[in-house]
């Protein structure tokens, strides 16, 4: 769904989205189907891909403000039919996983009046994704007051301000849309008002098959923190946009706990990169959080039995 309204945006823009999809190693009948599941490696370099076409600062802040109305799919209509801007944006929120596959969150902060992102958003995509979302819901006349970015500009401050249509901050703790109390309260056009509960048994149903999915986000967190050392929690739901509790009640849910889910991302890439022998235990024993090398070798020989040593010994030539 992300994927269809980035090449959208892209076309707006002129640019020619049959050769950024073939770039990016994208099947056009992948595309087509509602229901298909695109890497998101694959995603990813569709803005590479474009940026040599469009050679100049600013694409993903231009990409956001050339969305066409309804380019946005399922989250344009979730949002158009709530009875108010704040139940408008919960339901954003609510439906975010289903378009980004679970990759990046969205989270609505009541008591701000803020839909925050959560996880790791590449410079073009952070730029894109904020000024969509905020030209989108400006459409129904909710425009944000504040917007605030992780990270430098990537083009002319002024040019984020018209782009966003707000006051905007740049290197923030996160990337965040901030609305006005009395917009929150205002009602939204009623005209897609009757497919507000088939919008909702169509989100429940497709984020339903995306459980499973939960789990590899946070292990790509975990992954993410790894060489600081041993992941907290609250770091890692931090970045997720959500609290601890939250994060833990649906690991549970799934059948993890954050420190077996740790262990286990540990585990994983130790006897990876232990088969792979491409990196020294030291290195090793940094990329997965221990203290020194020792740590490692003593838990690579828990998971497996055998210390490192003997493992690369064994191990074809």
């Amino acid at each position: 769904m992300a994927l269809r309204a980035c090449l959208s945006a892209f076309t707006a823009l002129g640019l020619d989205d049959d050769r950024i999809r073939r770039e990016a190693g994208i099947d056009a009948a992948a595309l087509a189907d509602p229901d298909a599941r695109i890497p998101l490696s694959a995603t990813a370099r569709i803005w590479p891909a474009a940026q040599v076409q469009w050679a100049k600062p600013g694409l993903g802040l231009h990409a956001g403000e050339a969305l066409p109305e309804g380019a946005q799919g399922l989250l344009e209509y979730v949002f158009a039919s709530a009875d108010t801007v704040r139940a408008g944006l919960a339901a954003i929120a609510h439906a975010f996983p289903v378009v980004s596959g679970g990759h990046t969150t969205l989270v609505y902060d009541l008591d701000a009046g803020a839909l925050c992102y959560g996880g790791s958003i590449p410079e073009q995509v952070r730029d894109y994704a904020l000024t969509g979302l905020a030209r989108m819901t400006g459409r129904y006349g909710a425009r944000p007051i504040r917007a605030e970015l992780a990270g430098p500009p990537f083009d002319a401050p002024a040019r984020y301000v018209n782009a966003l249509g707000c006051d905007v901050h740049f290197d923030a703790p996160r990337n965040r849309l901030a609305y006005a109390g009395d917009v929150l309260d205002q009602p939204l056009p009623g005209r897609y008002r009757g497919l507000q509960p088939l919008l909702r048994r169509e989100v429940a149903r497709l984020r339903s098959g995306m459980d499973r999915d939960f789990v590899d986000v946070v292990r790509a967190e975990i992954a993410t923190h790894l060489p600081g050392g041993t992941p907290r929690l609250a770091d890692v739901a931090a970045r997720l946009a959500m609290g601890t509790r939250t994060l833990q009640r649906r690991l549970h849910r799934r059948g993890w706990a954050f420190r077996s889910l740790t262990e286990d991302v540990r585990r994983e890439r130790g006897i990876h990169h232990v088969a792979e022998a491409r990196l020294a235990v030291g290195e090793i024993a940094y990329l997965l959080g221990y203290a020194d090398p020792p740590s490692f070798t003593r838990a690579y020989t828990r998971w497996t039995g055998a210390p490192p040593s003997r493992a690369r010994r064994r191990a074809p030539t």
